[in-house]
């Protein structure tokens, strides 16, 4: 969101006020500070803005907005807030104007009008005020006055929030590059879980061939017992028994190998994981 103009008319301290940002002593500036004495109205400025998004302002309740009207202000003149930015989406960049008057013939009226490079969208008031937290600015009216726009005396909320999750959710506003970071963790995640189904998986098979083998030993050793067969008595049915659990044994062995490379990976990836969490 790159801010081009603020206009305010008959709004707190300003009779009539618009700032031009994109003016020619003000548009190369990296950087812009308002100066001015207590009460000239500086303040107000970063009000109106706020105002002009989300109907709401940090620095009053709803009932002590209806009491913004400039002073000298005539009945029949208008109050109200405008403002002009650019938004990038991709590779387009959209003009966005928006215009929010305060009605104060009608309680708690805040009619808005937004057009979007040139043209106005229509639409109820709710859904326009929806459109701005959702689509346009994507960000609700507690996150900007916290992340965004900081009132006077609050900087210290953006470092000091007093949940976790709500630190990582301001941070990761400001800086959506580290999102990146947020799909490698899912994808480490869903690998690891992939090589968990797969060490289940082999050592259930592991578990059956285990079975199978010391029932064929059973079995083969009951059956050296019924015929009396010596054990260094070599005879091709003892031959074709011995080969038979060497192959057993070569399977085991393979699968105990598999579970060890297994069980190897899935610990590199944890801590793999547990860095990117750092």
């Amino acid at each position: 969101m790159k801010i081009r103009t603020i206009e305010l008319k008959n709004f707190g301290s300003h009779k009539f006020t618009k700032i031009d940002l994109e003016s020619s002593n003000l548009n190369d500036s990296p950087i812009v500070i308002i100066t001015g004495d207590t009460g000239s109205g500086k303040s107000t400025i970063i009000d109106a803005l706020v105002f002009a998004l989300y109907k709401n302002m940090f620095r009053y309740t709803v009932k002590e907005i209806e009491s913004l009207r400039f002073y000298d202000a005539n009945e029949d003149e208008e109050t109200y807030v405008k403002i002009e930015f650019d938004t990038q989406e991709k590779e387009n960049v959209h003009k966005y104007s928006i215009k929010r008057t305060i009605k104060f013939s009608e309680k708690r009226d805040y009619p808005i009008e937004i057009e979007k490079d040139g043209k106005r969208i229509s639409a109820s008031k709710q859904e326009l005020d929806e459109k701005i937290e959702k689509e346009i600015i994507k960000c609700n009216y507690k996150l900007f006055t916290r992340s965004i726009v900081l009132p006077q005396g609050q900087f210290s909320a953006l470092l000091k929030t007093d949940k976790p999750e709500e630190r990582r959710e301001i941070l990761k506003k400001i800086f959506p590059e580290t999102q990146i970071y947020e799909y490698i963790k899912d994808e480490i995640n869903n690998r690891l879980s992939e090589i968990e189904r797969k060490k289940e998986k082999q050592e259930g098979e592991k578990e059956i061939i285990s079975k199978q083998l010391n029932e064929t030993k059973n079995s083969l050793s009951s059956l050296i017992d019924k015929l009396n067969l010596k054990i260094n008595t070599t005879t091709p049915q003892e031959t074709e028994i011995n080969t038979s659990i060497i192959q057993l044994q070569k399977e085991k062995e393979d699968l105990e190998k598999q579970r060890n490379e297994i069980i190897t990976k899935v610990e590199k990836l944890r801590k793999t994981l547990e860095k990117i969490e750092e």
